[in-house]
């Protein structure tokens, strides 16, 4: 996946699973140190620098033309987010469901975004502050 400029810097990744033909579909479990890196607006509103403490978890489900982020979890230092992502074939979202969304500390919210069927994906997305 191309990221562009959102995320700068290498990032340790750890990855369980089976691959190959015979292999069951239970995904890939993604392990990755976002310590080292610098992310502008990855998220929306979200920014970290270099050298702040950051784990992000995931299953990595591909089912047809669809890549799913399951399980996916991102924590530390005063950020925690907890939900999912699927990417289309383009690797463009198609949805996100993320049932917290605290980019910083303090912050109570949850989002979710569905791409509308013209293919657009809503500028105005469903924020709920808890």
């Amino acid at each position: 996946m191309d990221l562009g400029t959102a995320v700068t810097g290498a990032i340790p990744v750890k990855v369980v699973g089976h691959v190959g033909d015979n292999a069951n579909d239970e995904g890939l479990s993604i392990e990755a140190d976002l310590t080292p890196v610098k992310i502008d607006n990855l998220l929306p509103g979200w920014v970290k620098q270099a050298g702040r403490p950051r784990a992000l978890t995931y299953v990595l489900m591909k089912t047809g033309k669809t890549i799913r982020f399951d399980d996916l979890s991102i924590d530390g230092s005063g950020a925690t987010v907890r939900g999912s992502v699927e990417f289309d074939s383009n690797n463009e979202i198609s949805s996100a469901n993320f049932s917290v969304f605290a980019l910083s500390e303090g912050d109570k919210a949850t989002l979710r975004a569905d791409r509308a069927g013209d293919g657009t994906l809503p500028r105005r997305h469903a924020w709920r502050y808890l």
